[in-house]
């Protein structure tokens, strides 16, 4: 788990929750994205909280996109 300065941190946090309660319409439990990732939900919740300022390594940084990814996304070219 990486450590940055609280601002980057808080902004980091705000997305990832944003991601996880709104990317489809709808929330997905942390114990669901926990699980595609390979983490606890209380990791998953450090990681959401404005609070702290715990992030994911960019192994799980990289993983959270691919998670929150569509196929338009990954084609590259945005259409």
């Amino acid at each position: 788990m990486l450590r940055v300065p609280n601002d980057d941190a808080r902004a980091l946090a705000r997305r990832l929750r944003e991601l996880r309660t709104a990317q489809f319409g709808r929330t997905v439990p942390q114990s669901r994205l926990g699980a595609a990732l390979g983490c606890s939900v209380p990791l998953i919740s450090a990681w959401e909280s404005m609070r702290g300022s715990a992030v994911p390594n960019e192994e799980r940084l990289r993983a959270y996109a691919a998670f929150f990814s569509t196929p338009r996304s990954l084609s590259g070219n945005g259409s």
